[in-house]
């Protein structure tokens, strides 16, 4: 995909715009901590760095790099909490060029910040190195708590990111309260609407429904009905905005309407112009897209037309389907199963062009174990219960398979949902679920076969194996034949096994696995109950650890099916950049008390595009690049006294008196070059393809580029601050816009190092 168009991100006139940044925590530690007030009128947008942490612990197979930042921090909304629960979330499917001037505080020390009460103020402000050359991408997700006046508050925040694909550790945030329903915290004047989370673009233009089927008592200015807003982020001012009431930088795209409305999706401002285009679809089976096209969604022949989910979308179109754009959802079939995808594209004004369909058969087969998963009535799942009222959105992921090269003639289009045997029940607590993919020809539209990215065996026989390279006996660190020799071969057993979500201890009954997103080149990624290999350093032996992970699905050209790797697990530690603190992870949703939660990965979790837009034809499967960026929601707690224990004090069983910081944040995961990694190999003048990109790769071409800007004191020779040169010193590898002897000093130490 490449960047469509530049974007400008200007403050409304009089928008006050102090920052707190993501990674931190207060200066004294404990509650009440260093959240925002949702309802603060000085902090509606605030500005920041947030620094991606070195993801060494990634790296479960060779190769793999990522970096991760908690991107946003839920709202503080009620005392006696370090803040709000977070529910359904998206990333924007599109990236566009960016056009940053604005100034951006950050720190790396613990207890800096801009929360007069909680924080030390901010020791440094820094601007995007090369500010035109930024990319630029949009993030969202929804909170909800009961305020301290005892009212039901749902709030959607926002962020919109931009980076230097040439220094991409660094991310500089916009974030936003989009909208809420209350406008005190401390009043109770009643709810204005119950909100449920949709999508956002690249933009920063963010998409929610809100309805007035109320908790407590309703405003007098509350909704009515049924409606579609869409909130333009970057024409947002200082005011509170309650949806309903207020509505500031806020277009009511349809109000007051009969029918349920599902969670809506976005044509972006980058395919549609203007402010993009909502398109979404209703419980009376059409589509809408924008405020007065009502269209019926494409049929089958024996098809009843009854139409389930939210619709998926991808920014990529077939020749089959036509249309900038693609969408998707599940049909049934004549006799109620829920067992049809339907892709349709829809072009630039919103018109519906053509279709494609494919029925799920009844077995399908694991290329990559032979596992054949079998079912009487498999169906699509996970739109049950609150989901079309509150998110996720996508039960559907639209990806495309290039195959490897620039050729489209052999590209695949990928189609790929969670399945279920639901037994004739409308429920979507089966924990025996999987994930199916198809492979269509996007000339034709035929679907060319069927494999499973995931499952569970429904007679609990055998199990899908997560790969790594962990040696013969599948543990990390016991020192045995194949452990961490760079290859995953016959020398390593699994690491760990997908399995069912009720071997976790104090899980709800519910799905396993959630709906999976694609990244640019068709791999896959989810949330799932996992038990992995450990070793016990105390018992001295093995033993199973039963927990929710992140998995990426890696489609394996040879077998023709996925290969699964461990992306993220529970009590994984990071160090945070920015707050000097480390911090563990403590939750991954996949499912609520009697279906998928709102708060797992739905297919607009992750971006379509590739690291920086890159052409995703010019770089391989296991290319870092090829995830543009994947967000998700988590429990993260700081382990602010530096005792090891990450004792959050709000929860069951944690020291009321810790000083630790617990925090529901929407966590960031994507490419982070090494610090000495600043262009591409070959791409040393300007007008190269992949000049000035990170390509995961040190060598002399990144110090030429390097001492080329050095000379001409250019921007992006800025790579820390002046006394800067060691890390915990204020400011390591944070750009100061000065170009002086000790940005040479800190390069050459990172180049010599190597990919670390």
């Amino acid at each position: 995909m490449q960047i469509l168009r530049t974007a400008s991100l200007v403050a409304a006139a009089g928008l006050a715009v102090p920052a707190l940044a993501q990674d931190s925590v207060s200066n004294s530690g404990g509650l009440p901590g260093d959240a925002l007030v949702a309802t603060d009128t000085s902090v509606q947008q605030t500005r920041y760095i947030a620094t991606m942490a070195k993801g060494e612990d990634f790296r479960n197979w060779p190769g793999t790099r990522y970096g991760i930042v908690p991107l946003i921090k839920a709202s503080s909304t009620s005392t006696g909490f370090f803040g709000s629960l977070t529910s359904a979330f998206a990333m924007s499917p599109d990236l566009i060029a960016g056009n940053v001037s604005a100034n951006y505080p950050a720190w790396t020390q613990q207890g800096f910040g801009v929360n007069p009460n909680e924080n030390n103020a901010p020791n440094a402000v820094y601007t995007p190195g090369n500010a035109g050359n930024t990319v630029q991408f949009g993030a969202t997700i929804a909170e909800f708590s009961t305020t301290n006046a005892g009212v039901s508050y749902n709030g959607v925040l926002s962020a919109v990111v931009n980076y230097n694909p040439a220094n991409g550790a660094n991310l500089f945030v916009d974030r936003f309260v989009s909208g809420g329903n209350v406008a005190d915290i401390d009043v109770n004047s009643g709810e204005t609407a119950q909100l449920g989370l949709g999508s956002i673009d690249a933009n920063g233009n963010v998409y929610v429904r809100a309805d007035d089927f109320f908790d407590g008592t309703a405003a007098s200015t509350a909704v009515t009905g049924n409606n579609v807003f869409r909130i333009r982020n970057a024409d947002r001012t200082a005011v509170v905005n309650t949806i309903g009431d207020v509505n500031d930088a806020t277009d009511g795209v349809i109000t007051g309407f009969g029918d349920a409305l599902v969670t809506p999706n976005n044509m972006p401002a980058s395919l549609a112009g203007g402010n993009g285009l909502y398109v979404g679809n209703s419980f009376d089976g059409n589509v809408r897209t924008g405020a007065a096209t009502v269209t019926n969604t494409f049929g089958v022949p024996g098809s009843t037309g009854g139409e389930r989910g939210s619709l998926g979308m991808s920014t990529h179109s077939f020749p089959i389907t036509g249309g900038v754009a693609t969408f998707g959802q599940f049909l049934q079939d004549a006799t109620g199963l829920t067992n049809i995808i339907t892709a349709f594209g829809i072009d630039a004004s919103g018109a519906l062009t053509g279709s494609i369909q494919a029925p799920l058969p009844t077995s399908i087969t694991d290329d990559s174990t032979g596992f054949t998963f079998t079912a009487t009535d498999p169906e699509f799942v996970h739109y049950f219960s609150q989901s079309p009222f509150r998110g996720g959105n996508g039960q559907l992921a639209i990806g495309l398979d290039d195959m490897g090269d620039a050729d489209p003639s052999n590209d695949v289009g990928l189609l790929a949902a969670p399945i279920a045997d639901l037994g004739g029940s409308a429920n979507d607590d089966n924990p025996i679920n999987a994930i199916a993919v198809a492979r269509f020809d996007p000339a034709t539209g035929v679907v060319s076969e069927w494999d499973l990215a995931a499952w569970i065996d429904p007679a609990l026989i055998d199990q899908q194996p997560i790969l790594g390279d962990f040696g013969l006996d599948g543990v990390a660190f016991t020192g045995d034949l194949g452990e961490f020799d760079g290859v995953i071969d016959g020398n390593d057993a699994p690491i760990g096994f997908i399995s069912p979500l009720f071997n976790i201890p104090g899980a709800p009954f519910g799905p396993s696995i959630s709906s999976p997103a694609f990244d640019s080149k068709g791999n896959l990624y989810f949330i799932s109950a996992v038990a992995l290999n450990k070793f016990d350093e105390i018992a001295q032996e093995p033993f199973v650890d039963f927990d929710s992970a992140l998995i990426r699905a890696n489609y394996n050209e040879t077998t023709g099916g996925y290969d699964l790797e461990l992306m993220l697990e529970l009590g994984q530690t990071f160090d945070g950049a920015n707050s000097g603190t480390p911090y563990q992870i403590q939750f991954l949703a996949v499912a609520d008390s009697n279906s998928i939660t709102s708060g797992t990965i739905f297919s607009s979790a992750g971006s379509n595009a590739a690291f920086a837009g890159i052409d995703p034809t010019t770089i391989d499967r296991r290319d870092n690049r090829a995830l543009g960026g994947l967000v998700l929601s988590a429990e993260i707690v700081y382990d602010v006294d530096l005792d090891n224990d990450f004792d959050d004090p709000t929860g069951t069983g944690g020291d009321p008196s810790s000083l630790d910081e617990s925090y529901n944040a929407l966590l960031y995961i994507g490419f982070r070059p090494d610090e000495a990694d600043v262009t591409s190999t070959g791409a040393t003048l300007a007008g190269q393809p992949g000049f000035g990109i990170a390509d995961g790769n040190v060598d002399l071409d990144d110090l030429g580029f390097f001492l080329n800007e050095f000379l001409t004191a250019g921007l992006l020779a800025d790579r820390t601050t002046t006394g800067a040169t060691l890390p915990g010193q204020p400011g390591f590898s944070l750009p100061d816009q000065t170009v002086d002897l000790d940005d040479l000093g800190f390069f050459l130490n990172e180049f010599l190092d190597g990919n670390d």
